[in-house]
């Protein structure tokens, strides 16, 4: 490994501050975005780290595919996990606030949408 990247890692170990901030942010988030998927019916699955799995029903409206479409028209970048043997679910970063909010507004606006059809 290059030395320069070395550095760069050995500072970023050594930035306790910035990991402690991240934790902090990530331990509000994560369960405030868990509790709105929640209130909206969906499932996600217990996770300690920057991101969640949501998951979807097998309802061609509601399924993780249409999901998907109708997030990323809103340029919302969800992962699919289907490889992983999990078609049913997408992975959604923990992000910054505003893109956390906005994630869980357009999935709450997409469920709502799609039980009005």
């Amino acid at each position: 490994m290059p030395a320069p990247a070395q550095a760069a890692g050995a500072a970023a170990i050594a930035d306790t501050a910035h990991t402690a901030k991240a934790k902090a942010h990530n331990d509000y988030w994560l369960p405030w975005f868990a509790q709105r998927m929640k209130e909206l019916g969906l499932h996600t699955y217990p996770s300690v780290a920057n991101f969640v799995l949501v998951k979807f029903p097998n309802d061609p409206k509601l399924n993780a595919e249409a999901a998907l479409k109708f997030l990323n028209a809103r340029r919302i970048l969800p992962r699919r996990v289907a490889a992983y043997g999990l078609p049913d679910c997408l992975r959604v970063t923990i992000a910054e606030a505003d893109a956390v909010k906005a994630c869980a507004q357009a999935i709450e606006d997409f469920v709502k949408g799609a039980a009005t059809q």
